[in-house]
């Protein structure tokens, strides 16, 4: 599993195509194209998404033996992913961050450390463009949401235990 902006691309275009066949019988029920970006982009992110911690940690004195696990893969799930309300570039670049911001890092069993979470960062830059330029979904809101999101780091170190030893994440890297 690896983020990516083709793979988000063509998550988000299926979601759309399947969105644009359905027929709803009352147009009051139907969800909206933003709610279905929306919830297509946080269920890939949610599937892709492997964060990555390195790990130090040592075994209690007087042994103080280091941990030979040295880095460990982590998931993430979102509260919320609504895009509703975007009336331009620069709204929805807000709500996306604000929907990131909502994510909770969950780590394997092995490790009890608390959930992670990520730093706030300034929204990504959606540039505008023409309503019906081609390739507009690509270029100017999945690719710089991506490299966006693959920038984002963890506010504080996360510290905890691995079986008997004590210690802390150094570093995460999303992919």
């Amino acid at each position: 599993m690896a983020v990516s902006a083709s793979g988000m691309d063509r998550a988000v275009r299926d979601a759309l195509d399947d969105y644009n066949k359905n027929t709803f019988p009352d147009e009051a029920d139907r969800p909206g194209h933003l709610r279905v970006l929306g919830d297509a982009i946080k269920q890939y992110l949610e599937d892709n998404t492997t964060v990555t911690y390195s790990w130090t940690a040592t075994s209690p004195p007087p042994a103080s033996l280091p941990d030979p696990a040295v880095t460990f893969d982590s998931s993430v799930r979102f509260a919320s992913f609504d895009l509703r309300g975007a009336a331009n570039p620069q709204a929805l670049a807000a709500l996306v961050r604000a929907s990131v911001m909502t994510g909770l890092i969950s780590h394997p069993p092995a490790f009890a450390i608390p959930p992670g979470t990520f730093q706030a960062a300034t929204p990504p830059v959606f540039p505008p463009a023409p309503q019906y330029a081609e390739g507009i979904l690509f270029n100017n809101v999945i690719t710089p949401l991506v490299a966006w999101y693959l920038t984002l780091i963890n506010p504080a170190p996360l510290s905890g235990s691995h079986g008997s030893f004590v210690g802390a994440t150094t570093a995460m890297v999303i992919r």
